[in-house]
């Protein structure tokens, strides 16, 4: 019997879960664009431009909302503060004026987990657009270097709901779908529920049989009867004396 549920390559012993369950979980996406070139020939030169194209969405990080913070972080209250400080406050941001510094609403400040399990905070508008150069090279543009507008309006990220198990053990662990860590999150949960209910099973039939050894075989006693001396006296027919 298997001690332990192997997920995305994390060995988990059955005997430290707690808890598990199927949750649906807002996720960042930023869009891929690709670097090509194109010939343009005129009357009298050939010139060479570099284009960018809009290839997909891909994912960048979770958004960690007040349940998982409860999940993921249990019990590790001081680096959690470390990562992101002891304030979760602000959907503001500072921005500088001519002379004052003015303090304006610029969306959402969020929290949000990346795939190495790093906390930290972000607005959406900082959020870089990846490019996958010619060359082979990916590289991360945001909004202050130039390229950022030649890229279109497709350069704004999204948020997606996206299915993810949590798995409540002695550390607690959080497991993408949708293509982020796992294609069918569903199937693993299903799986973890079928090996899980196998694993208490075995055990409940290992403590059965570990009383059945701990119960010593008491030997069985024959009640004892009269001796065949005894019985030939008993059954003998009374002698006559007077003959």
């Amino acid at each position: 019997m298997n001690a332990y549920f192997d997920i995305f390559g994390t060995p988990i012993p059955f005997k430290e879960i707690k808890e598990f369950r199927l949750v649906q979980r807002e996720y960042i996406y930023r869009p891929v664009y690709e670097e090509y070139t194109v010939l343009e020939k005129s009357f009298l030169t050939k010139t060479i431009t570099r284009k960018y194209r809009y290839v997909t969405m891909a994912p960048y990080a979770a958004i960690v909302d007040e349940s998982d913070r409860r999940w993921i972080f249990s019990g590790k209250g001081k680096d959690f503060k470390e990562n992101i400080g002891v304030e979760l406050i602000n959907d503001l941001r500072e921005t500088v004026g001519d002379k004052l510094k003015i303090k304006a609403i610029k969306g959402k400040r969020y929290l949000c987990m990346n795939q190495t399990g790093r906390t930290f905070q972000v607005y959406l508008d900082e959020i870089p657009v990846l490019v996958q150069m010619e060359d082979g090279r990916p590289i991360e543009i945001d909004k202050d270097n130039p390229l950022f507008m030649a890229l279109g309006e497709a350069n704004v990220p999204a948020i997606d709901i996206v299915p993810a198990l949590l798995i409540k053990a002695k550390e607690d662990y959080i497991f993408w779908g949708n293509g982020i860590q796992l294609k069918d999150i569903e199937s693993e949960y299903r799986r973890l529920q079928i090996e899980m209910t196998e694993f208490k099973q075995g055990g409940t039939q290992k403590l059965i049989e570990k009383k059945r050894i701990a119960i010593p075989k008491l030997p069985k006693f024959v009640k004892k009867g009269k001796s065949d001396s005894e019985s030939v006296m008993n059954n003998s027919e009374p002698v006559d004396q007077d003959n």
